[in-house]
């Protein structure tokens, strides 16, 4: 039945429930056919708010140099009460979604579309390498590979400082999108993936604050509605807590100064403080466990409120760092709870050259160029594998050291790492220069990339003095007849420590003899050493215990037949005694070849520097 002829006057309409025949059936028709259109409208409506729908639960592609992902760095969780702007490749525009615009229909994204994106946040710990921070988020090393050799400033990576922060903006796959190191307050460290090519590359940039400013987007709340161009998930495993207490809230303060002898305890009650309230300080997490070790000299300061209830505290650790602990009012528990965070101050990193000719003492040399005492030390024990600094120093002698100097708010707070050193010794050059790899891990080079640390220190005594050297033809001053000397005596104080001079495990702990107490250690291959004469063993070595080059292993003494207190001390290579001054010592394994290229380069810029400096205080002198 067609259209016109349902229409047609020949056609009996016939209503089942008033079962009148003459009623008119025109006015029932029109009437279905206006609810049809009503029908058709609204469904196409409904259709155009379930497509806007399904494409804003999408994720827009984000191209490369857009700021979407730098911003995504800073954003919390997404809410489905929020709509966070679309974004195109140069501007951010955020804008409230009205009914009207839902008959729109949405348009595909013609840019590579990115899976769902999450973002973690890392507090650099103690001792922490950005290789240690991937390992432990379970980020692939060949991604650290392409972030720090492969950008400009990638190697700033290779430099992280305790406290800073590191964001990721990660996919599924655990595949990064985004890095962001927070160095300072001031500026960021961003490292931004292309997504547009098919290999993996990263495009690096310094961000500043005030252009962080800029970059702050706009969050609009819609109930009706929720766009937006990507959606981020956060993962704040490892990411530290922050302060959640209004200072508003504190009317009072008290400051009170470790003495000798004190402990959180009495200082509590000195203050008249609650006992209960020392247990959830110190419980609250493991920041808070640093209470527990207080020094004499260090500062607490205590915030009340008005009912005397405290509110916050402060333990400054040092000039640098200070523990802030909050009390969260956030929080539904009907027990105080505390938030914890560190805070630390900028230091400022500045490098000091100093120079000088021995005369007659190192250590005056060093003095009068203007070196403390420690760094004095730190100069010796780098050239120690290769200079024997109790005989073989000469009037003479030069040496060169570039080194770091600690700034807190323009003065000096203390000496770093020796950057760059020279020492000239009996005409022959010796030159270190230290590098850190992309693992962290920092260590001293020979230009040539061989490591500075040998397999075996030259002596196991710093700074002693040699009563006796090796001799096939000694004539022993106990039993008045001559008797081979297979070592080398080296007369000290009693108790001087002794050091390992290479790793290796205790095969002997004990009585021997002559030699009287003794320590015998096995090194990896061919190699032996014998320590005789103790007076005492460290107590954690033991019979069959690993020990690390440069671990004391024991102290000075004049045990078995001795005059007097000294060190005997052996090497031997395959069972046969050599001797410890002129044996070859087998080198340490050079740097990794995977980083050969890049410390060429940093060799070649620290000595040029080091060279430079050393022309230009000559000069002056002049």
């Amino acid at each position: 039945m067609d259209y016109n002829s349902f229409l047609s006057k020949d056609y009996k309409f016939e209503n089942t429930f008033s079962r009148k025949k003459n009623y008119n059936y025109k006015v029932v028709v029109l009437g279905i056919v206006m609810l049809s259109v009503l029908l058709l409208v609204y469904g196409t409506n409904f259709s155009n708010q379930a497509s806007i729908a399904q494409a804003n639960s999408e994720h827009i592609g984000v191209t490369e140099k857009s700021p979407l992902l730098i911003e995504q760095l800073e954003l919390p969780v997404v809410d489905s009460s929020i709509q966070i702007a679309k974004i195109d490749n140069t501007k951010i525009k955020p804008k409230k979604v009205s009914n009207s615009s839902l008959k729109t229909q949405v348009k595909p994204s013609t840019s590579k579309k990115l899976p769902q994106l999450k973002r973690s946040i890392v507090t650099v710990r103690k001792k922490d390498s950005m290789s240690a921070i991937f390992k432990r988020n379970r980020f692939s090393p060949k991604t650290l590979h392409h972030l720090v050799y492969k950008t400009k400033l990638g190697k700033q990576l290779t430099r992280l400082k305790p406290g800073q922060k590191v964001t990721f903006l990660y996919d599924n796959r655990r595949s990064i999108h985004v890095l962001r190191l927070q160095k300072n307050k001031k500026e960021a460290l961003i490292l931004e993936r292309n997504i547009n090519n098919s290999k993996l590359q990263f495009s690096s940039s310094i961000l500043k604050l005030t252009a962080e400013q800029k970059l702050n987007r706009e969050i609009v709340k819609d109930n009706n509605t929720a766009t937006s161009s990507l959606a981020v998930q956060e993962d704040t495993s490892d990411s530290p807590q922050e302060p959640l207490t209004p200072l508003q809230n504190i009317v009072k303060t008290s400051t009170d100064k470790v003495k000798k002898g004190d402990n959180l305890a009495s200082i509590f009650k000195r203050n008249n403080l609650n006992k209960s309230t020392l247990h959830y300080l110190v419980h609250s997490s493991k920041l808070g466990k640093q209470l527990t070790r207080i020094r004499p000299g260090q500062e607490l300061t205590f915030g009340y409120d008005k009912d005397h209830n405290l509110v916050s505290m402060q333990l400054h650790k040092n000039r640098i760092e200070t523990l802030i602990l909050q009390r969260d009012y956030k929080s539904q528990s009907k027990k105080p709870v505390f938030v914890s965070y560190l805070d630390k101050k900028e230091v400022e990193i500045r490098s000091r050259f100093n120079t000088g000719t021995i005369d007659g003492s190192f250590f005056y040399a060093a003095k009068t160029a203007g070196m403390s005492d420690a760094m004095t030390m730190k100069l010796a024990h780098l050239f120690g594998w290769d200079i024997d600094f109790a005989l073989n120093i000469r009037a003479g002698d030069s040496f060169s050291v570039l080194y770091e100097e600690k700034y807190l708010e323009g003065e000096k707070i203390g000496n770093g790492d020796i950057i760059a050193a020279e020492f000239i010794n009996q005409g022959k050059v010796f030159q270190a220069v230290r590098y850190t790899d992309v693992e962290g891990r920092s260590d001293y080079y020979t230009p040539e990339g061989y490591s500075m640390r040998k397999a075996f220190l030259r002596t196991p005594v710093a700074f002693s003095r040699i009563s006796s050297r090796f001799s096939l033809g000694r004539k022993h001053p106990i039993l008045n007849r001559i008797r081979a000397h297979k070592g080398v005596d080296y007369a000290a104080p009693r108790g001087t420590p002794i050091k390992a001079t290479g790793s290796g495990k205790v095969i002997h702990k004990g009585r021997k003899g002559g030699y009287g107490k003794v320590v015998e250690i096995r090194h990896a291959n061919k190699y032996r050493t014998l320590y005789a004469h103790l007076s005492s063993y460290n107590r954690k070595i033991k019979h069959g215990s690993r020990v690390k080059q440069g671990q004391v292993i024991g102290y000075v003494g004049s045990t078995g037949l001795a005059t007097g207190p000294h060190l005997h001390y052996e090497f031997r290579v395959n069972g046969s005694h050599r001797n410890p001054l002129t044996v070859k010592l087998p080198n340490a394994a050079p740097i990794n070849k995977k980083y050969k290229s890049d410390f060429m380069k940093v060799s070649h810029t620290l000595l040029s520097k080091l060279t430079l400096e050393k022309k230009q205080q000559i000069a002056s002198a002049k």
